[in-house]
């Protein structure tokens, strides 16, 4: 059996397959149904992955396996960073200018 799930911060969808055969994630997530479940969510642009793992459509799984689907980010990182590094650059000039006074 493989286990799939998605969650929001305040739920969570999962369902159970019992596989037959090998499987790619992609079949699983048809027999699992979740793209009824989440009509117009794109799985292979938010990212999915097994066992906390980032893994392609394509891949492979195995009974035991746990498949989580990823929400895009909120924020890019790459932004907050660099926005905290500036405000940590203004706050030490100015820690800078007041010792001088």
């Amino acid at each position: 059996m493989v286990e799939v799930r998605y969650a929001w911060p305040d739920r969570s969808w999962q369902a159970s397959v019992v596989l037959d055969r090998p499987l790619s994630i992609a079949d699983v997530l048809a027999r699992a149904g979740f793209h009824q479940a989440h009509p117009g969510w794109d799985a292979a642009e938010a990212g999915v992955g097994v066992n906390g793992r980032l893994a392609s459509l394509d891949a492979a799984v195995q009974a035991g396996d746990r498949i989580e689907i990823y929400r895009p980010l909120s924020f890019d990182p790459m932004v907050s960073r660099r926005r905290r590094a500036q405000h940590k650059a203004r706050q030490d000039k100015q820690k800078k200018e007041t010792k001088h006074e």
